[in-house]
Order: structure tokens, then sequence, then C-alpha cells
């Protein structure tokens, strides 16, 4: 099998005057280096950042976003990186501005490339709050 990233549309929730949209992404032989991308809004906040491995040889994921397919951590293209972990609950803001309405998002497998990974993201239209 190869790399797949799938997810459905993501769902949108109004409240308090904040539009949030709620992303669901399954990932299947996910590795150290697979990359996804997302339409998100072009002035957002990442309010809640889940990641679990369901099935493969990693122990531990560490995600990472940016603004540009193949970016690097040292530009200004890097959106955020977390620590390797077992499973991630990040509520943690993070604030973007995406030009072209695009996360590129990597769940870096520590190793293999047989991971199953699911992952969730809430995002806040605009940097309010």
């Amino acid at each position: 099998m190869a790399y797949a990233a799938t997810g459905t549309d993501p769902t949108t929730t109004a409240h308090g005057g904040d539009v949030y949209q709620t992303y669901q992404i399954s990932e299947t032989e996910a590795g150290t280096a697979t990359e996804y991308s997302i339409q998100v809004p072009v002035i957002g906040t990442i309010t809640l950042f889940q990641a679990t491995k369901t099935a493969g040889s990693a122990s531990t994921l560490a995600p990472k976003a940016g603004l540009a397919t193949g970016w690097s951590a040292s530009t200004q293209n890097a959106v955020f990186a977390r620590s390797a972990s077992a499973h991630h609950h990040d509520q943690d803001v993070v604030r973007y501005h995406a030009p072209a309405g695009v996360l590129y998002l990597r769940t870096v497998c520590d190793s293999g490339s047989d991971n199953s990974v699911s992952t969730r993201i809430i995002i806040r239209a605009g940097h309010g709050g």
C-alpha cells in the first residue's frame, strides 16, 4: 500500500460570535516524512490538535505544520512543531496567516512506514479571543 491521508470537509460551528472548523484526518502508511494538506481560513487560530497512532511500528509522533509543501522548520513557513509523544492532545493556541488558505502537516512517526494515525484539528477563523 502507498501513503494516503483522507478526511472529510470540515464541520463548521458558530459559537459566541466565532466560527470554528473541525477537521478529521486519517492517515495510512504514515512515516517520517509523509505530508498532507488541508484547506483552512487564511487567518486562523488552531485551538485544538489531537493525534493518535492507531496501528503500526512507531512509538512516538512529532506533528509539525507549515505554509508550503516541503517547508523547513528554520523558515517563516513553519507554523508549529510538537515534541515527540505517543499521543498528542494540545490545546496551545497557535495563530497563523496562510495566504494560500492551505496548511501542510506532517505527523512525523519515529519509525516505520506502516503507521495509521487519526488526527483532529479545530481552527477558529481569525485571531480574536
